[in-house]
């Protein structure tokens, strides 16, 4: 009898990062064909996950005890953060020898998960007429096909989309006197940028020493330059030029790469700019999404950009100081 998998995925768009679960063929013990007709296995099966610590995954444990009940499969669940979940994932779905049934993974990882053989395509469940519906058609265009997808059939399916949204501090950009303060050093008024230079000058103006002992202790803006995050941080400003023509993307029409593009350099030198100048809290180029956003719900910076997924923690009174004060 051979066991059959529910396959989960996560998709983060935009600047994106799709995330998916993905099988790994062959492991596990078998479920029978018993759990397809609805009578529980004699046996109690154990699925093993590899994702990393994010709240979608974290929301999805919240039907873990149900699942588990309803099926006679134990779940256990690995969430390691993001940068030792890649180097975890990779290894494991390269060595051809897994100790997980289960992975997440994301746009930025596709390409050599995908094509890091293993993996147990879902094909047969979608055209179970006893399994659950999942039509493929309902998710958004080019997501399945570009993520999901590799030589031997599907592998992966989206989980939740997201999108990169920036956030500043409502309660400062509304007082009066940072108002008057600003248009009197920079010559306009006060707002949520809506240039990149608009944001440096912001940046620079609200990095400041609060508390008077000569040290700056609140920033402008945060950063993190570590794998993956550096990339997001400087394509973001890339595709706000819209310097790509002829359908390229990130490539010309004949392929040859564009990023001595001048938007690409101005990007990539404002990035340097707000670095070197101190306008984020030091340690940037070590840090990774979860220090940017404790950084900004901790009330120690201006504006910040993180995924919509972790937003909903700057609203919690009791997890964050700028629940109620925050813009997005």
């Amino acid at each position: 009898m051979k066991k059959k998998y529910l396959l989960l995925g996560i998709v983060l768009l935009l600047v994106a990062v799709p995330l998916s679960f993905v099988l790994v063929g062959g492991k596990g013990g078998d479920s029978g064909d018993d759990a397809a007709s609805g009578d529980k296995p004699a046996e109690t099966i154990t699925i093993k996950v590899l994702g990393t610590a994010q709240y979608a995954l974290q929301a999805a444990a919240e039907l873990q005890p149900e699942f588990e009940a309803a099926n006679n499969i134990k779940v256990e669940v690995t969430q390691p953060s993001w940068e030792p979940w890649y180097d975890k994932q990779i290894l494991e779905i390269s060595s051809n020898s897994s100790t997980f049934d289960v992975y997440q993974y994301d746009a930025l990882t596709a390409g050599v998960f995908l094509a890091g053989g293993g993996l147990r395509t879902m094909d047969d469940f979608l055209a179970d007429p006893d399994l659950p519906d999942l039509d493929l058609a309902s998710f958004v265009p080019g997501l399945v096909e570009f993520f999901g997808t590799n030589d031997d059939g599907t592998v992966g399916v989206p989980f939740y989309h997201s999108n990169r949204v920036y956030a500043y501090r409502k309660d400062l950009f509304e007082d009066p006197k940072e108002q008057a303060d600003f248009k009197a050093k920079y010559g306009y008024d006060l707002s949520p940028p809506s240039t990149w230079d608009q944001f440096g000058d912001i940046s620079e103006f609200f990095t400041r020493d609060t508390d008077g002992d000569g040290n700056i202790d609140f920033w402008g803006t945060t950063a993190a330059f570590t794998f993956g995050i550096a990339w997001d941080n400087f394509a973001d400003r890339v595709e706000s030029f819209y310097p790509f023509k002829d359908g390229g993307w990130w490539f010309d029409k004949n392929w040859n790469p564009i990023f001595t593009h001048p938007s690409a350099l101005k990007a990539l030198e404002d990035m340097v700019e707000i670095y070197k100048n101190g306008w984020v809290a030091p340690g940037a180029l070590k840090k990774s999404w979860g220090d940017v956003q404790d950084e900004f719900r901790a009330g120690n910076a201006a504006m910040t950009d993180m995924f919509t997924e972790a937003l909903t923690i700057l609203e919690l009174p009791d997890q964050s100081a700028v629940a109620g004060k925050t813009g997005y």
